[in-house]
């Protein structure tokens, strides 16, 4: 019914953007219901056509940044629903479109967080497509992208625990990619250490997010399989103990949680 109505509205005043900008928002609210209830190929139907919207918003009004960050943000979107049902090809097509926005915002618009940081997620969810399509080392070249914007952002903005946990799961991210690499795993380990340190500060500062320890396990488990793989036993041994510990830890505060 939201979109019957603002469909209408579109209809009936095409001069007031707000009502496209509306009906743009709202299918791709409706696509991503769709997706998540796995109906893909119904979800990239109304993806497109939001991005339909936009485009035509962004192409008649270039300087408004509103309209091309929430454009990119429909790329991304879609390309999400496009690699989670398969269709990776088609999926890093759409990151790359929405790469190319967000470049240009952070460079029309340097003092804006939100289009680094995102610009940033964008380079790393383009990464785990990549290695899902076994190209692992082009994968490793936008985790690294990614990774540059992060540490800036953590560097200019230390308050900012959001910044500092999203650089700690690049970091957790590209090091999964380097062990994949038997002639990378000393990096990989490099990078896991980067990660499991920034994440013990954030449990530190924030023991009540629980996600913050669950990240933690989970890079300390991580750790301990690179390891285990090098032969360094007793340093992988080290690696599970912790991850155990914070587990043990967990499922003594909220037993009721049975992922734990």
């Amino acid at each position: 019914k939201a979109i019957l109505i603002r469909q209408q509205l579109v209809k009936d005043h095409p001069d007031i953007l707000k009502y496209a900008s509306n009906l743009s928002s709202t299918y791709n609210g409706l696509a991503g219901v769709l997706s998540d209830h796995g109906k893909s190929d119904e979800s990239i139907e109304i993806f497109k056509k939001a991005i339909r919207i936009k485009e035509q918003l962004v192409k008649e009004h270039p300087r408004v940044p509103m309209y091309a960050s929430s454009l990119s943000s429909s790329y991304v979107d879609l390309a999400g629903t496009l690699r989670d049902h398969g269709h990776l090809d088609k999926a890093i097509e759409f990151f790359d479109n929405a790469i190319l926005i967000k470049v240009q915002l952070v460079k029309d618009y340097p003092d804006v967080l939100e289009y680094a940081a995102t610009l940033a997620i964008s380079y790393k969810t383009l990464g785990m497509a990549l290695v899902g399509l076994q190209e692992v080392d082009e994968a490793i070249h936008f985790y690294k992208k990614a990774i540059l914007i992060e540490e800036q952002l953590v560097k200019d903005h230390p308050d900012i625990m959001e910044y500092a946990s999203s650089l700690s799961s690049s970091y957790n991210d590209l090091a999964a990619a380097l062990s994949d690499d038997k002639g990378k795993t000393d990096e990989a380990i490099e990078f896991y250490q980067k990660c499991i340190e920034i994440k013990e500060k954030l449990v530190k500062e924030q023991p009540d997010i629980t996600e913050y320890a669950i990240s933690l396990a989970k890079s300390f488990y991580n750790l301990g399989n690179t390891l285990a793989r090098l032969r360094e036993t007793d340093k992988a041994i080290e690696s599970f103990q912790k991850c155990i510990e914070i587990k043990e830890q967990l499922v003594k505060e909220q037993p009721d949680i049975t992922e734990y």
